[in-house]
């Protein structure tokens, strides 16, 4: 794979899209803002349900206007205090899961505290109402700290627990509103492993299961990667066109061209090494990468080119094939140069 692609896997990769607790947040933010409102009758009520103490309730509102207003070192404050004055109360589970959403949002977060205060809920409160959300943000923020530190151990630890929090929620909440999220960062957190051919799994059960998610492109686009990474030239190969199919648009298309080509070419390289003839899988391949090559400012064109020769030069078709070399080793700044002139010269 080219440098451009690694940078391109790279970018798909780590942010498809706004971060999971930043999302969470922004649904959150009303429903705090409701109970604020409402304290004060609370607080009038003889009765009220859940049973918090006027002083519990009290506590819990101070803490929810401070994030509402985006005071989040205060909110902690707030909140840590509710936790420890009130460990008991009907609210401490909602307490729990915002203290932790709020070490999410400080500059920079804190995604260590967040993740015990995630992990917490989880633990303490297998019933909460918002344990979908929960699972999410734990997942993240373990995701988070794997992304985040060069100690090998941590690294694997991070991940290890950021897999069993995704998978967890999809376990619990198969068609919930956070299964393709938790699905697609699952297989992230498999494929930073290393650990390619378990993440096909969940790419590919987001890519089946959630057609309408936002992050299908991205889905369809690393399932492919994923694939190709794993000589699964076939499988990727289909991911490739059902990218392309549904995303033409996408500005990852002209890659996926170029990643289509190169499975075609694999296809063709197999069948030959069986002694099968592969001349129409030549020259497909051939057309496939001389049609991406022909794209303007393609950064790989060089590549797609020098690839296209090689298909040519595979068909006998030499003049062709060196006349794309020489054209490859007259670009400048490509590491294909000196190949091309080699095989140029041939």
């Amino acid at each position: 794979m080219s440098g451009t692609q690694k940078h391109a896997l790279s970018h798909a990769v780590a942010a498809p899209r706004a971060n999971p607790a930043a999302r969470a947040f922004a649904l959150m933010a009303f429903t705090l803002l409701a109970f604020a409102l409402v304290v004060a009758a609370r607080l009038r009520a003889q009765d009220a349900e859940p049973k918090s103490s006027p002083a519990a309730l009290q506590t819990y509102a101070d803490a929810a206007n401070y994030q509402n207003a985006g005071e989040f070192a205060l909110a902690i404050e707030e909140w840590s205090k509710f936790l420890e004055k009130f460990p008991q109360d009907p609210l401490a589970a909602k307490a729990q899961q915002y203290l932790g959403v709020c070490y999410t949002q400080l500059d920079p977060p804190k995604h260590g505290e967040a993740a015990a205060a995630f992990a917490a809920v989880a633990e303490k409160y297998p019933k909460f109402e918002l344990l979908e959300d929960t699972f999410l943000n734990l997942g993240w923020s373990n995701y988070s700290l794997a992304q985040g530190t060069e100690d090998e151990a941590k690294k694997a630890a991070f991940y290890a627990a950021a897999v069993k929090a995704f998978s967890q929620l999809v376990e619990k909440f198969p068609e919930g509103k956070q299964a393709d999220d938790a699905l697609y960062w699952w297989g992230a957190s498999l494929y930073w492993q290393g650990k390619r051919e378990e993440a096909i799994v969940p790419y590919g059960r987001l890519v089946k299961e959630f057609p309408e998610s936002p992050l299908r492109a991205d889905g369809v686009y690393i399932l492919g990667v994923t694939n190709e990474e794993l000589e699964n030239y076939a499988a990727a190969g289909e991911a490739y066109d059902l990218f392309l199919k549904e995303f033409a648009e996408n500005t990852l298309a002209t890659e996926v061209q170029m990643r289509k080509a190169e499975t075609v070419l694999q296809a063709a390289l197999a069948s030959r090494a069986k002694g099968e003839d592969a001349s129409a899988l030549l020259a497909d391949a051939e057309k496939k990468f001389g049609a991406v090559a022909a794209i303007p400012e393609f950064p790989s064109a060089n590549h797609a080119q020098f690839r296209q020769a090689y298909c040519a030069s595979l068909q006998d078709k030499f003049a062709e094939a060196g006349a794309l070399y020489a054209a490859v080793a007259g670009a400048k700044d490509t590491p294909y140069a000196v190949p091309s002139r080699i095989a140029a010269g041939r």
